[in-house]
């Protein structure tokens, strides 16, 4: 048994094979593992993909087509020999035959499969992607990932991250630049902030500044759709791979007046790409602001994606971020083995192990606070996914290692320092709030499913942003004064016991300090993704819900027992608002005349706006909840008859 992680990359495609707890690259081409992302049809009719449709496209460049991921949403067909194809059909049809290709050399189909796309991708490009899934005819379960996740996925398997560490990834691969931030938790990556992306810079742009500079030096021009100028664009970019080691290197150019060759040198080439590099480095530090971090704070920052090999590359993110990168050794496969990572953990159902030593326990973290940047409830955290061989004492040394590049967060202006003393007694720091896990393309997972085990999904951290000293204390001191007013009145019993205002459910009354076992009981029983719920074909699992001024959006995890979710077609979301145990669910379906308000959903994540009809069915309600419905509205039912399919989650209000 095995899986297979694919990185449908503009420029180049490959593919990991993930088996026994292990990873490697399957060498889809003759030369390398990757091979060219181009289709190309024969005047028979048949397709080519990869080497052979590139090759062959020397020569007839009127029937090859390359870079499918940037045509992938375009209503103009491409016309292949002067037959109309769209992108999507044909990148089915490359992926079709990168799977054949890994099926035939491990000797059957993977038992699972993980595609990545970029982070950026919304609705729209995703159901693109699902669309390309489908023709392709792919058997068995498929997952997705972004491609920052699995670059960070793949990281981790390289170097030792705990709950909490965070990663800043500077993709910038063959056709798409892309800059995200994540947070390790303990089962995946979680992006936060928001991620930019660029679909108009990458090794292709690249390329072109350096063909346009071999032509002006040549003295001449070339039609690009001419053979000659395929041939040249090929010697371009293996220029530019070159100068990655070399100090100079020379191109042949098929034009007079410059003897048949072009002298290239290593700083010709980072003077003609500075420029366009130069709005990549800003790009990764609004990421940065957004997730709510400085650079210094940062675990780590990775350079991934084939073009990052140019040292320009380093020396532009290291000067604009002001600390240290890390650089794969194989930048271009990173995405693909984190996705062979992914892909084996869904038939394992356990995180990948690391091949670092294990992670401290928790007594080790809380014996020297000092030594780890780690607050203690995030301590907590940890320990809970332990096994007993780990509890070994760690050095300080080892301890900020093994725990992860756990980042101290910006500061406010005018706040002291916090130490790591300080953190592990739990203070407020300010932080914009997590993007969390999000079903299909929202969070990597790299262990169990989120709900499974309340007691190890970590909290998320730091708490919510404290309140502004000066005019909130006067507020507080108000406060008391009443409530020694209303004690000294005899009203005490009745304030206590008939509180106004929002309900406080149990979760929301212990705090994130107390202890496991007391957190755990916290879990009110309708927000639990338990076991027995999970044995349903079909279940959806709530993560995050939030009502930020007039947007109120719904992230969950969800198995649809290989079908793709669709509003009119299949299977897919009722979403309405309640306590947690009214409205009754069974009441959330057309199986009953008179039901209550509910709203249909087959997006990731789920958004809508105050103003939209569809919110009525939340209104003020405290808890957001869900529950798989089928093509008539009628609600699916779960493995013992009821219609529990679903859970409910606090909402999110600020």
């Amino acid at each position: 048994m095995y899986a297979v992680g694919i990185d449908l990359g503009t420029t180049y495609t490959s593919a990991a094979v993930w088996r026994d707890g292990r990873v490697e690259m399957v060498s889809l081409g003759s030369r390398s593992a990757a091979i060219p992302s181009a289709v190309f049809l024969r005047t028979d009719g048949e397709i080519l993909t990869g080497e052979a449709a590139s090759r062959r496209g020397l020569s007839e460049p009127d029937r090859v087509v390359r870079q499918l991921k940037r045509r992938l949403g375009d209503t103009a067909p491409i016309l292949l020999g002067g037959a109309p194809y769209s992108a999507t059909a044909l990148t089915a049809r490359l992926l079709r035959s990168v799977l054949d290709l890994v099926s035939a050399r491990e000797g059957g189909p993977p038992a699972s499969v993980c595609i990545t796309h970029p982070a950026a991708w919304g609705p729209y490009k995703m159901d693109l992607l699902h669309q390309v899934v489908r023709l392709a005819d792919l058997d068995g379960p498929v997952r997705f990932s972004t491609e920052p996740q699995a670059a960070a996925c793949f990281h981790a398997q390289q170097k030792r991250l705990g709950p909490g560490a965070v990663v800043a990834v500077y993709d910038l691969g063959g056709g798409i630049f892309e800059a995200a931030v994540l947070r390790k938790t303990s089962d995946g990556f979680d992006l936060t902030g928001e991620p930019e992306a660029n679909e108009r810079l990458g090794g292709i742009e690249l390329d072109d500044a350096i063909f346009a500079h071999v032509t002006a030096s040549a003295g001449g021009a070339l039609d690009p759709n001419e053979p000659a100028a395929a041939r040249l664009r090929a010697e371009c970019v293996q220029a530019k791979e070159a100068l990655s080691a070399d100090t100079d290197a020379v191109i042949p150019v098929p034009l007079s007046g410059a003897g048949g060759e072009v002298r290239l040198t290593r700083a010709e080439l980072e003077a003609l790409v500075r420029p366009l590099l130069a709005d990549s480095i800003e790009a990764l530090r609004r990421t940065v602001r957004s997730a709510g971090y400085t650079p210094q704070s940062l675990g780590s920052v990775l350079l991934v994606g084939g073009s990052s090999r140019m040292p320009i590359v380093a020396q532009m993110v290291s000067s604009g971020l002001g600390r240290p990168v890390q650089v794969n050794a194989s930048p271009d496969h990173a995405v693909a083995l984190g996705a062979a990572w992914q892909a084996g953990s869904a038939i394992t159902g356990t995180a990948p192990a690391s091949a670092s030593p294990a992670a401290p326990t928790l007594t080790d973290v809380a014996a020297s606070p000092a030594a780890s940047p780690l607050p203690e409830v995030a301590a907590s955290t940890v320990v809970a996914r332990l096994p007993e061989v780990a509890r070994t004492p760690a050095s300080a040394e080892a301890l900020s290692e093994s725990t992860g590049e756990v980042p101290v967060l910006a500061q406010s202006v005018g706040q002291t320092p916090t130490t790591g003393a300080a953190l592990a007694a739990g203070p407020t720091l300010p932080r914009r709030p997590l993007v969390p896990a999000a079903g299909f393309a929202g969070r990597a997972p790299v262990g169990p499913a989120m709900g499974a085990d309340p007691v190890a999904a970590p909290p998320a951290w730091p708490p919510a942003q404290p309140a502004k000293p000066a005019r909130r204390r006067v507020t507080a001191l108000a406060a008391a004064a009443a409530a020694v007013l209303v004690l000294a009145t005899g009203g005490t019993a009745w304030a206590l016991t008939r509180p106004r205002g929002p309900k406080v459910t149990a979760a929301a009354a212990v705090p994130s300090s107390a202890p496991v076992a007391q957190r755990a009981a916290a879990f009110a029983a309708d927000e639990k993704c338990t076991a027995e719920m999970k044995m349903s074909a079909r279940w959806v699992c709530l993560t995050k819900a939030t009502l930020h001024g007039n947007t109120f959006t719904v992230w969950y995890q969800a198995e649809w027992h290989g079908s793709r979710p669709d509003i009119k077609n299949g299977f897919h979301l009722h979403i309405y608002g309640g306590d947690g145990a009214s409205p009754d669910e069974s009441t959330m379906g057309s199986q009953v005349v008179k039901h209550s308000k509910y709203y249909f959903e087959d997006q990731q994540p789920s958004v809508r706006k105050t103003s939209d009809p569809d919110f009525q069915a939340i209104g003020d309600a405290e808890k957001v909840c869900a529950r798989i419905a089928d093509s008539g509205h009628g609600l699916a039912k779960a493995y013992d008859g009821s219609y529990h399919t679903g859970n409910c989650i606090p909402i999110q209000r600020y």
